[in-house]
C-alpha cells in the first residue's frame, strides 16, 4: 500500500502538470485514503500524508476550489509542523513551503490575519534556511517575501509591504 500511495501522489503531480485537474484531485484523494489508515498504525507515514495534502491543495487551487484547497493546506501545515521537531533539517523546507502556500490561499479567502501570520512564519523559516544555503533558498525566500508584501498591502501596511517587496 505505501508504494501505491507514492505512485498516486506522483500520478496527481503529473496530471496537474498536464492541466487535468479533476483527475489530479481524484488521484490525490485516493492517495490520502491510503495514507490515513497507514498513519494510524505507523506515524512514519505522516510525511507522505502531508505531501499528499499539499498536492491536493495545489490541485484544488488550480480548479478554483479555494476553500477546499485552504483546508488541505492547513492540514498539510499541521502535519509538517508536527514533523519538524523530529527532523528539522529534513522537514523544515516542506513546512516553510506549506506555510507559504497556506498564506496565499488564506489571502484569496480574505482571511488576511491568517494570511499574514502564515506568510511571516514562512519568511522566518526561509530566512533560516537561506542563511545555511543561499543559492538553494534564494528563490523560495523571494517568493515568500512577495506573498508577505501582498498580505501586508491588503492590510494597508504599505511601508512594511514595500520593504518586503524591495527585499
Amino acid at each position: 500500500w505505501p508504494g501505491l500511495g507514492m505512485i498516486l501522489c506522483d500520478h496527481a503531480r503529473i496530471l496537474r502538470n498536464l492541466d487535468r485537474g479533476d483527475e489530479a484531485i481524484a488521484s490525490a484523494h485516493e492517495a490520502l485514503r491510503i495514507w490515513m489508515p497507514l498513519v494510524a498504525h505507523d506515524p512514519h507515514y505522516l510525511r507522505h500524508m502531508a505531501a499528499s495534502l499539499g498536492i491536493l491543495a495545489s490541485a484544488l487551487h488550480d480548479g478554483g476550489r479555494i476553500a477546499e484547497a485552504a483546508d488541505a493546506a492547513r492540514q498539510a501545515a499541521r502535519q509538517y509542523r508536527g514533523l519538524v521537531p523530529a527532523d528539522r533539517v529534513r522537514f523544515l523546507p516542506d513546512f516553510a513551503q506549506s506555510l507559504n502556500d497556506l498564506g496565499m490561499l488564506e489571502a484569496k479567502l480574505g482571511n488576511l490575519d491568517a494570511a499574514l501570520a502564515a506568510a511571516q512564519e514562512a519568511v522566518g523559516l526561509l530566512r533560516e534556511l537561506h542563511a545555511r544555503d543561499v543559492a538553494g533558498f534564494r528563490p523560495p525566500l523571494a517568493g515568500a517575501l512577495d506573498h508577505l508584501g501582498a498580505a501586508l498591502k491588503k492590510l494597508g501596511r504599505l511601508d512594511a509591504a514595500l520593504a518586503a517587496m524591495e527585499e
